[in-house]
């Protein structure tokens, strides 16, 4: 059974995960996967694939901030988790990504958690890390900012 501890951690992961993404912060991946994580972009028709460890992980990260097809920033909200046994979690989240091209992406996430050692997660450090992510294909929708209002104040 997850514990409240356990469930802000999880938050907090997927939270550091958004900020790890937005930062092209590339180089601390390994606070947020397991080092044979596979992180699957099949569904989402990016052509990515399934991505089996940091490394590839990294790497195709890298390859879409130098394209400019990276989202620019990450929002995670709706997080369900649930406990498979006492050091492994399923987690399903709702997520907006803001594209460089300023249109949103609506998407799910399905998480596979693994609880880290005490010996390998210092305070700083969430106590879980991904296993597994699969995200389904984003709904895709344009924001056009709205022309600009003058309201007229009470007199």
């Amino acid at each position: 059974m997850l514990t409240i501890r356990d469930r802000l951690d999880i938050n907090e992961l997927l939270a550091l995960h958004a900020h790890i993404l937005d930062a092209n912060r590339l180089d601390r991946l390994e606070e947020l996967f397991t080092s044979n994580a596979v992180y699957d972009m099949t569904a989402t028709g990016s052509g990515v694939g399934a991505l089996r460890g940091i490394d590839a992980i990294r790497a195709a990260a890298g390859r879409m901030a130098e394209s400019g097809r990276a989202p620019i920033a990450h929002f995670v909200t709706n997080v369900i988790a649930m406990s498979t046994t006492d050091d492994a979690a399923t987690v399903t989240s709702r997520g907006l990504m803001i594209m460089s091209d300023g249109s949103l992406h609506a998407v799910s996430h399905d998480d596979v958690l693994q609880r880290r050692g005490a010996d390998q997660s210092p305070s700083h450090h969430p106590s879980w890390r991904s296993r597994s992510c699969r995200g389904p294909p984003p709904l895709t929708a344009s924001l056009p900012m709205p022309p600009a209002r003058h309201v007229k104040e009470p007199s």
